[in-house]
């Protein structure tokens, strides 16, 4: 098998589009994004408490038959129990095929990741967030990836939830959705930078192999 098959999830291109940039973040005075610090992400996954939450509250979605989100319900993200407090109304229509995974081959590899919901034209994708950035959603390499993967559905719908975590409790702030379309070129686009991003890995194989070896991470 191809070594490069670690690294074809659909977020790895995002993180590889954001080194490209040279900086670690979209803002002035940012850590500069170096080799070593690209290589680290590809082979380091470290989980925070707020993306445990946030797995935690994919779950209630992932099981849920209702539309409209309870005002209060408990979570438990593996190591302590938070108390959900929905502060307005959110009706959401999920569809029914939820947590599929999807896969598609390019180059020899196989491009694999999972859709948080998928009906006959949309895929869905929940995001929960302390602040929604529109622009860093609609710039993101994630929704251009599944829509190359499923060439039958035009539209990618974000779902996004404004949330303020605290002492074992999250309040839902907030709830819309960003619909983001299918366009002329988008296939290209995702190809010639998939192929840019396996170019890369090749170039850095003897760095990413050592540091692979360091870490304990087989490959």
């Amino acid at each position: 098998m191809d070594w490069k098959q670690k690294f074809c999830q659909p977020s790895k291109l995002d993180e590889f589009a954001q080194y490209l940039t040279g900086n670690t973040h979209n803002y002035k005075n940012a850590e500069e994004y170096t080799e070593e610090l690209f290589i680290d992400k590809l082979l380091i996954y470290t989980q925070t408490d707020a993306m445990q939450i946030g797995t935690a509250l994919h779950k209630v979605l992932e099981v849920s038959e209702y539309q409209i989100i309870p005002r209060l319900f408990t979570i438990n993200d593996g190591n302590n129990h938070y108390k959900v407090n929905v502060k307005n109304d959110i009706q959401i229509q999920i569809p029914v095929l939820r947590e599929m995974w999807v896969t598609k081959e390019f180059q020899g590899l196989t491009i694999r990741g999972k859709v948080d919901a998928i009906s006959a034209c949309n895929i869905h994708d929940f995001k929960f967030t302390s602040k929604v950035n529109i622009a860093r959603y609609m710039d993101s390499w994630q929704w251009r990836v599944y829509l190359w993967m499923n060439p039958k559905h035009t539209n990618f719908i974000y779902d996004l939830f404004t949330v303020k975590i605290g002492i074992k409790t999250v309040d839902i702030l907030n709830y819309e959705s960003l619909e983001l379309y299918r366009y002329a070129g988008l296939e290209q686009e995702v190809e010639e930078m998939y192929s840019e991003y396996f170019d890369t890995l090749e170039k850095l194989k003897p760095w990413i192999m050592n540091r692979a070896h360091e870490l304990g991470v087989e490959i």
